[in-house]
C-alpha cells in the first residue's frame, strides 16, 4: 500500500517529528516502562505516543478538530487520532510495514476497530484517572 499524507494534513505532520518522539521517551523515563509483555508496551506506547502528539498541538487550531479513538488494531490495544474521514497512528508501524507516521482515510488500512471516541480533553483527563 502507497501512504501519501493529503495536503490538509500536511501542516499536522509537519509539527509531528516521529523521531523526537522516542528520544523524549527517554528523557522523561517512559521507557523504562517497557515490560516486554507486548500487549501492555503496546497499550503504553499507543498512549504515549498519542499524548506526545497531543502535546505537539496544544498551541495549533488542531487540538479542537481531532478525536482520539481507543480500539483495536486486529486483536492489539491501540489509540489513534481521528481528524475528519482520516486517522493519524504514530504507532501503526508495530502493526504493519509502513511509514513512521501514517495518515489514512478511514477504512483504508484494513484492522482499525473503532471502540471509543474523546476530546482531547476528555481522553486527558480519564488516562490521569486511570
Amino acid at each position: 500500500m502507497k501512504y501519501t499524507i493529503p495536503e490538509d494534513f500536511k501542516e499536522i505532520v509537519g509539527l509531528i517529528n516521529p523521531d523526537s518522539f522516542i528520544a523524549d521517551m527517554f528523557e522523561v523515563g517512559e521507557i523504562q516502562n517497557i515490560s516486554g509483555d507486548y500487549s501492555r508496551d503496546c497499550k503504553l506506547l499507543c498512549n504515549n505516543s498519542t499524548a506526545w502528539i497531543l502535546k505537539k498541538l496544544t498551541d495549533s487550531k488542531y487540538l479542537y478538530e481531532i478525536q482520539i479513538v481507543e480500539g483495536h488494531f486486529d486483536t492489539w490495544e491501540h489509540t489513534w487520532i481521528k481528524a475528519g474521514d482520516y486517522y493519524l497512528d504514530l504507532t501503526l508501524a508495530q502493526f504493519l510495514e509502513c511509514p513512521k507516521i501514517v495518515v489514512s482515510r478511514i477504512g483504508e488500512v484494513k484492522g482499525y476497530i473503532e471502540e471509543k471516541t474523546f476530546t482531547p480533553f476528555e481522553w486527558a483527563k480519564k488516562t490521569r484517572e486511570e
